[in-house]
């Protein structure tokens, strides 16, 4: 299709090419060729906004592209219209969860922190809630929070004991159970109890 693609537009009438283009941008994305990708399907975007099941695929693609290619902007634009065409739909916390990714690479631990609350209390069912706990405890972890942070550990680790994240969360709440036994203030709270 994608090695067709001249062809094809010449052979489409012009008001239905908006479906190739979602179908090559589909294509590009299967392959991981993610500039094409988002090429065209932000073609297919700008000639439905409508929202419509192959419109919040796109979306998801585009968000999903926009983070391999680490371009933050577009990112942001596509995570923007989701939120405003799919406000409540169930797929919208996968979108804010990329963005948590790319902002924490970029170390904007305030975004990191708005959106990850946002999928909790909102989204609380979305299917990679368990990602989405394990990076709010690493988040609780990076701000030295740490009686905070070990409590959380201590609860995912209790709810999720076969999680890929396991291990890691095991490290995480023992880094953290140091630190409270190093942090004089905790140690002072604690003896004049």
């Amino acid at each position: 299709i994608i090695q067709s693609k001249s062809k094809l537009l010449k052979w489409i009438p012009e008001d239905k090419q908006g479906y190739l283009h979602f179908v090559l941008g589909s294509s590009h994305f299967a392959l991981k060729q993610y500039e094409g990708a988002v090429e065209e399907l932000g073609v297919f975007i700008k000639k439905e906004r409508k929202p419509t099941e192959d419109v919040k695929e796109s979306l998801l693609m585009t968000v999903a592209a926009a983070y391999h290619l680490e371009n933050k902007k577009l990112l942001t634009v596509a995570t923007n219209l989701f939120s405003r065409l799919f406000p409540d739909d169930p797929k919208f916390p996968k979108t804010l969860f990329f963005r948590v990714l790319m902002s924490k690479k970029e170390g904007n631990e305030e975004l990191v922190e708005r959106d990850l609350l946002h999928i909790l209390e909102k989204f609380s069912s979305f299917e990679d809630i368990e990602a989405v706990k394990f990076e709010w405890c690493a988040y609780l972890y990076r701000k030295e929070k740490w009686q905070d942070c070990y409590d959380a550990f201590e609860k995912f680790i209790d709810d999720y004991p076969e999680s890929s994240y396991a291990s890691a969360a095991q490290r995480y709440r023992l880094n953290a159970s140091i630190y409270l036994v190093d942090d004089p203030e905790i140690v002072e709270s604690k003896d004049g109890q």
